[in-house]
Protein backbone atom coordinates (compact mmCIF):
# COMPACT_ATOMS: atom_id res chain seq x y z
CA UNK A 1 0.00 0.00 0.00
CA UNK A 2 2.89 1.85 0.34
CA UNK A 3 3.04 2.77 -2.94
CA UNK A 4 -0.88 3.79 -3.58
CA UNK A 5 0.08 6.35 -0.90
CA UNK A 6 3.07 7.66 -2.46
CA UNK A 7 2.16 7.82 -6.07
CA UNK A 8 -0.52 10.64 -5.57
CA UNK A 9 1.72 12.13 -2.99
CA UNK A 10 4.39 12.49 -5.16
CA UNK A 11 2.12 13.80 -7.74
CA UNK A 12 0.26 16.29 -5.94
CA UNK A 13 3.37 18.25 -4.67
CA UNK A 14 4.43 18.31 -8.49
CA UNK A 15 0.80 19.92 -9.09
CA UNK A 16 1.19 22.25 -5.56
CA UNK A 17 4.90 23.28 -7.28
CA UNK A 18 3.25 24.25 -10.96
CA UNK A 19 5.27 21.58 -12.65
CA UNK A 20 2.36 19.70 -13.53
CA UNK A 21 -0.60 21.81 -13.92
CA UNK A 22 -1.90 21.14 -17.67
CA UNK A 23 -3.08 17.58 -16.48
CA UNK A 24 -5.18 18.81 -13.34
CA UNK A 25 -8.17 16.66 -14.41
CA UNK A 26 -5.99 13.46 -14.46
CA UNK A 27 -4.40 14.12 -11.47
CA UNK A 28 -7.78 13.86 -10.02
CA UNK A 29 -8.72 10.68 -11.38
CA UNK A 30 -5.31 9.39 -9.83
CA UNK A 31 -5.90 11.04 -6.62
CA UNK A 32 -9.23 10.18 -6.18
CA UNK A 33 -8.60 6.49 -7.24
CA UNK A 34 -5.54 5.78 -4.96
CA UNK A 35 -6.98 7.80 -1.93
CA UNK A 36 -10.28 5.24 -2.49
CA UNK A 37 -8.51 2.06 -2.05
CA UNK A 38 -6.55 3.45 1.07
CA UNK A 39 -10.03 4.38 2.15
CA UNK A 40 -11.48 0.89 2.30
CA UNK A 41 -7.90 -0.42 3.96
CA UNK A 42 -7.93 2.48 6.52
CA UNK A 43 -11.65 1.97 7.25
CA UNK A 44 -10.55 -0.94 9.23
CA UNK A 45 -7.95 0.44 10.75
CA UNK A 46 -8.31 3.65 11.89
CA UNK A 47 -11.26 6.29 12.12
CA UNK A 48 -8.97 9.50 12.04
CA UNK A 49 -7.16 8.17 8.94
CA UNK A 50 -10.13 7.31 7.34
CA UNK A 51 -11.76 10.39 8.09
CA UNK A 52 -8.84 12.77 6.49
CA UNK A 53 -8.83 10.46 3.30
CA UNK A 54 -12.44 10.69 2.65
CA UNK A 55 -12.09 14.56 3.15
CA UNK A 56 -9.08 14.16 0.27
CA UNK A 57 -11.18 12.23 -1.69
CA UNK A 58 -14.49 14.67 -1.74
CA UNK A 59 -12.30 17.33 -2.65
CA UNK A 60 -9.96 15.47 -5.49
CA UNK A 61 -13.09 14.20 -6.72
CA UNK A 62 -13.07 13.70 -10.68
CA UNK A 63 -16.99 13.69 -11.37
CA UNK A 64 -17.94 16.77 -9.36
CA UNK A 65 -14.91 18.71 -9.04
CA UNK A 66 -14.99 22.15 -6.84
CA UNK A 67 -13.92 24.89 -8.12
CA UNK A 68 -10.89 27.05 -6.22
CA UNK A 69 -8.46 29.90 -7.06
CA UNK A 70 -4.99 28.48 -7.89
CA UNK A 71 -3.48 29.34 -4.76
CA UNK A 72 -5.75 27.90 -2.43
CA UNK A 73 -5.92 24.74 -5.03
CA UNK A 74 -1.88 24.35 -4.65
CA UNK A 75 -2.20 24.58 -0.77
CA UNK A 76 -4.59 21.75 -0.29
CA UNK A 77 -2.34 19.64 -3.12
CA UNK A 78 0.71 20.87 -0.86
CA UNK A 79 -1.66 19.79 2.63
CA UNK A 80 -3.26 16.95 0.55
CA UNK A 81 0.09 15.02 -0.35
CA UNK A 82 1.57 15.84 3.24
CA UNK A 83 -1.34 13.89 4.37
CA UNK A 84 -0.70 10.70 1.51
CA UNK A 85 3.24 10.69 2.64
CA UNK A 86 2.72 10.53 5.99
CA UNK A 87 0.29 7.89 5.77
CA UNK A 88 2.19 5.70 3.33
CA UNK A 89 5.47 6.10 5.12
CA UNK A 90 3.70 5.22 8.59
CA UNK A 91 2.55 1.52 6.84
CA UNK A 92 6.16 0.51 6.64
Amino acid sequence: MIAVALLPSILLFLAAAGIWRAHLYELRWVVAVCVAALCVVARRESWLWFTILLAILILFNPLYPFRFTRGTMRLMEAVAGICLLVRGLSRV
